[in-house]
């Protein structure tokens, strides 16, 4: 579980830098204002989160037993993927809406950082559910 984690958050992280740069050179003379200020929202989410995965996989390792960590990771990857993929396909696709794509991977994320907050509230108080 952590090592999945874990691959998911380098391999984004290492992307968003590949996109950030792309954007801040090629992008910035083929996209408007509007859709580079998008695609600077999709990558600002998507490399904080990456960072995240990896701290939430290293919080795995070391607490295994406390399974809102890993519930927390995937709802973080699942719903980065839904945010920032919706955006990019809005940039790139030339595609306007995705209806409830875009704030429906927001929920998933606050859904992974409230998992998040429930580990550590059980770390500081000892509760175990390791059945």
């Amino acid at each position: 579980m952590a090592r999945m984690i874990l691959l998911a958050g380098t391999i984004s992280g290492f992307l968003s830098i590949i996109l950030k740069s792309m954007s801040a050179h090629a992008f910035n003379e083929i996209l408007t204002a509007e859709l580079l200020t998008t695609l600077k929202t999709a990558i600002d989410f998507q490399l904080i989160h990456s960072l995240v995965l990896i701290l939430i996989a290293l919080l795995i390792m070391q607490k295994p037993n406390i399974k809102t960590f890993s519930l927390a990771g995937w709802a973080i990857f699942v719903g980065m993927l839904s945010f920032s993929g919706s955006l990019y396909i809005k940039v790139f696709a030339d595609i306007g809406s995705f209806g409830l794509i875009t704030p429906t991977g927001g929920l998933v994320i606050l859904f992974g950082w409230a998992c998040l907050i429930v580990g550590a509230w059980n770390l500081n108080h000892g509760i175990s559910y390791d059945r």
